[in-house]
């Protein structure tokens, strides 16, 4: 009998050390998709923070003809490049030899639109972008519509009548904000 009760106090203390084992291996479980979600958002981010269209941020302008053709026009004098295809004009401003700057505006309704950013699109309405992107960092009225800046992914959306019809991609000016917004994108 007393070798009966020291089997069962075993047993009993071995089932609470694997289920306290089981409890933690499943906590690392989590915590490791946790983890693993975060990287991916954070690629995700990264690449949207210095891509755009086909061009990415510090491209050379040989890549930049790989990657989308020669240009429409070759604005040499403010070393630029303009696409124009399908109603929508794609811009592409070099400094020294790299893109520093893309931008897609999107003039007429056509078959061609400008890429998205964010899961925003020529198109897309205004509050889809707040819903999406939350509050501009700053807001400027032109006489035609407004631009609302996002400072730390780098982008700028050109709003007409509550619609965006151009999106511009620039670099981020602080990997703060640029880490808060992508902290933003990640929340469901």
């Amino acid at each position: 009998m007393a070798s009966e009760r020291r089997r069962r106090r075993r047993s009993t203390a071995s089932s609470r050390w694997r289920a306290e084992q089981v409890e933690q291996r499943l906590r690392l479980a989590m915590l490791a998709v946790i983890l693993l979600y975060l990287a991916l958002g954070l690629g995700r981010a990264w690449v949207h923070s210095n891509t755009y269209g086909r061009a990415t941020l510090g491209m050379t302008p040989e890549a930049v003809r790989y990657a989308k053709g020669p240009p429409t026009r070759d604005e040499a004098a403010q070393q630029r490049w303009v696409y124009e295809e399908g109603g929508t004009i794609h811009t592409v401003t070099f400094v020294a030899g790299k893109v520093v700057a893309s931008r897609c505006v999107l003039e007429t309704t056509g078959l061609i639109a400008c890429p998205a950013a964010f899961g925003i699109s020529a198109g897309s309405s205004q509050g889809e972008l707040l819903r999406r992107l939350g509050p501009a960092d700053r807001t400027q009225l032109r006489s035609d519509g407004r631009e609302l800046y996002y400072d730390g992914l780098g982008y700028a959306f050109t709003l007409r009548g509550g619609i965006v019809t151009g999106i511009a991609h620039t670099p981020s000016n602080s990997p703060a904000q640029l880490l808060r917004d992508v902290l933003w994108q990640l929340l469901p």
